[in-house]
């Protein structure tokens, strides 16, 4: 580029610049219009591809060479598109808060969603995104009898949820007056599920803003909207990454024994702490301690003698979990009967279910006596 040619003119470098933005974004409206895509979604497509391409620097230069471009008209063209390129950042940036308030000016007329009729509803429940987790979330709701509604922006999900038996509205849930038609004053709950950071936040705030008494479940992608969607109004976030988390850790307790409950409190404690646990760089040593004692504490735990187990037959006396694992058998249950304290001539038999105590090593280790997976080695 001539830089000596684009200070002289650079005035009329940018009317022509500013030009071809407007009119991009106002043929990329047009399209999303007719194609009966919502305003606000347009107008953030049209903000977004209003520069020039990066392709149209190879038509220049071969129209240059080819002296099918004036070198003025080459310069011309070549400036205005480096001044749509380094627009392009800025008009992302506003396109969000421009297409609100334009979609709102307008009353939102060239958003031609397909609402029809709601009937009146109220203590239902308004899931945001049919997608996975929308669909299974709508499946329970639908099992259980309760109301629910689900709003989309995609024509296919809708028609499938329709096909489910489902009451599904085409719209943008960023949109108040949408959320009005499906009665948001009256809702018990939403659930947002989309993928779109921008459009959840502004569904929790005009939620929030509609129903001060709504509880708003979000389930997000990414970790750092956890804290500005609580702000904004969510009652609950998930984030998917934690929950991985939250699900693998909560498996390797089990794995080792850990009771239930004190597991489900440690779930508990991770989530109502924000997870912090899983944001901070390392667990803090009084967290450790509590684990550890968790871990070293005597738990009971149960074991079902299943058809062709090694043990149909045996005596406890012949298995002698006290030696190999250091392991106490409680009880035995048989056919609803239970025999506490059962002596070491007692035969074990199918259908058996043994209820042992120890520490959580001494539970893994019976684990594998009584599974066949240890026969003679001691502790």
């Amino acid at each position: 580029m001539d830089i000596r040619y684009f200070t002289e003119h650079f005035s009329a470098l940018v009317s022509l610049a500013g030009g071809i933005i407007i009119l991009k974004i106002l043929l990329v409206v047009a399209i999303g219009v007719i194609l009966r895509y919502p305003l606000r979604l347009s107008i953030i497509a049209g903000m977004g591809l209003a520069q020039i391409g990066e392709f149209s620097f190879v038509l220049m230069k071969m129209g240059e060479d080819y002296g099918l471009l004036p070198p003025a008209l080459y310069q011309e063209m070549l400036a205005a598109a480096v001044l749509t390129m380094a627009a392009t950042p800025f008009l992302i940036h506003l396109s969000y808060i421009t297409a609100h308030k334009i979609a709102y000016f307008l009353g939102v007329r060239a958003v031609r969603p397909d609402i029809g009729r709601v009937p009146t509803i109220s203590d239902h429940v308004i899931i945001v995104g049919y997608g996975l987790n929308g669909q299974n979330l709508a499946r329970v709701l639908k099992e259980t009898g309760i109301r629910h509604i689900i709003l989309d922006m995609n024509w296919e999900r809708i028609k499938y949820a329709r096909k489910d038996g489902h009451k599904a509205v085409f719209g943008d849930s960023g949109n108040i007056e949408i959320l009005k038609k499906l009665h948001i004053e009256k809702a018990r709950m939403m659930v947002v599920a989309i993928s779109d950071p921008a459009t959840t936040r502004r569904t929790v705030k005009i939620a929030r803003e509609a129903n001060e008494g709504i509880y708003i479940l979000v389930r997000t992608h990414y970790t750092s909207e956890v804290e500005e969607l609580y702000k904004l109004g969510a009652n609950q976030v998930i984030p998917e990454e934690f929950e991985t988390s939250v699900e693998i850790f909560s498996r390797v307790l089990k794995e080792y024994h850990v009771p239930g409950n004190i597991i489900q409190n440690q779930i508990d404690m991770v989530r109502h702490e924000g997870y912090a646990m899983f944001r901070t760089p390392s667990i803090p040593r009084e967290k450790l301690m509590e684990i550890s004692s968790i871990l070293s504490a005597s738990v009971t735990e149960t074991f079902f003698v299943s058809r062709g187990s090694h043990l149909i037959g045996k005596t406890l006396a012949e298995v002698d979990l006290r030696e190999k694992s250091g392991v106490m058998v409680l009880a035995i249950v048989r056919k609803a009967a239970t025999r506490a304290n059962p002596p070491a001539d007692f035969t074990i038999a199918e259908g058996d279910i043994l209820a042992i105590i120890g520490s959580h090593a001494e539970i893994e280790m019976a684990m594998q006596v009584l599974k066949g997976n240890v026969s003679s080695s001691p502790r």
